[in-house]
């Protein structure tokens, strides 16, 4: 009987010792740092920058040839419509807003800004640009921005090929009056002096 005491005794005692390593094991565990990434998307709510849309309003209508600009900018996206004279040839057009996208190239609030020269996106941004300030949320407007900027072949100024050999087209240059050849003259100058002092 005895023996039967002792090794119960001793069943009981490997027993508590079996469950106490297990604890042992576990609390261990639970210790352990666990690292989660946050895989949730976070909204951004951007805000529309008006002084910002001045400034690179000023700077498109600076470029000869632009009657009138319109800016939208939204956090860091800008887009801006420019106006050009009428009855101008399309190619004419394009050589006017890869001008205003050097002159906002050269400006850090507009170096990244996308421009349009299609009459219907320009009054449209325009239009946008009242709603915004008759206070539609940014958000809604968002959506549309990028359905224009996607549907439209914009002139980036980052994507503006720099090719110091490549020979420029001197076609436009009778076309210009002697003023606008002065300011025009002005403007390159300007603009190659800011590359240079880079």
């Amino acid at each position: 009987m005895r023996g039967a005491w002792v090794a119960l005794l001793l069943l009981c005692l490997l027993a508590a010792c079996s469950t106490r390593e297990k604890e042992t094991a576990q609390s261990d565990t639970s210790k352990k740092l666990i690292s989660v990434n946050d895989t949730v998307m976070k909204n951004k709510t951007y805000q529309a920058d008006h002084s910002t849309s001045r400034h690179l309003v000023q700077l498109a209508k600076s470029v000869p040839n632009v009657q009138d600009a319109t800016a939208l900018v939204i956090g860091p996206y800008a887009v801006v419509g420019i106006d050009v004279k009428d009855r101008l040839e399309r190619s004419r057009v394009e050589v006017i807003k890869y001008t205003v996208a050097e002159t906002m190239k050269t400006d850090p609030r507009g170096a990244k800004a996308v421009v349009i020269a299609d009459p219907d996106t320009v009054q449209r941004l325009r239009q946008m640009g009242t709603e915004i300030r008759h206070g539609r949320p940014v958000s809604g407007i968002l959506n549309e921005l990028a359905a224009i900027v996607g549907r439209v072949m914009p002139q980036l100024p980052n994507d503006i090929l720099q090719n110091p050999d490549e020979k420029l087209p001197k076609q436009y240059d009778n076309q210009l009056d002697s003023d606008e050849k002065t300011q025009l003259r002005n403007e390159q100058e300007k603009q190659s002096n800011y590359h240079m002092n880079r």
